[in-house]
C-alpha cells in the first residue's frame, strides 16, 4: 500500500530516504516545484504573514520553533485513485 500512496522509495538510501529532504535536494524535483517561488516573495511566506498577523496560536507556535517533534502515529493520505485513507 505503501508504493501505491507514494511511490517505490526503496531506491533511496541515508537523508535521501526522507521525501522533505528529496524535495530541496534532487534535482528531478525541480519539475514539481516549477512556478512556485520559494523565499519572501513565496505563497508561503505570504501566507505566513497573513496567519501571525491574525493568529496569536500561530505566532506562539511559530515562536517556539519545535524541532524534532515526533509526527502523528496515524496517517492520512488522500490517493487520487483509493480515496482517503487512514493508516495507523
Amino acid at each position: 500500500m505503501g508504493v501505491a500512496l507514494t511511490g517505490d522509495t526503496t531506491r533511496y538510501t541515508g537523508p535521501a530516504r526522507s521525501a522533505g529532504y528529496r524535495w530541496f535536494t534532487d534535482p528531478r524535483r525541480g519539475a514539481t516545484r516549477a512556478g512556485h517561488p520559494s523565499g519572501p516573495d513565496s505563497r508561503a511566506a505570504r501566507l505566513t504573514e497573513l496567519l501571525l498577523a491574525r493568529s496569536e496560536e500561530v505566532r506562539r507556535v511559530w515562536n517556539d520553533h519545535e524541532i524534532g517533534v515526533r509526527p502523528h502515529e496515524v496517517k492520512h493520505f488522500v490517493h487520487p485513485e483509493v480515496g482517503a485513507q487512514k493508516l495507523c
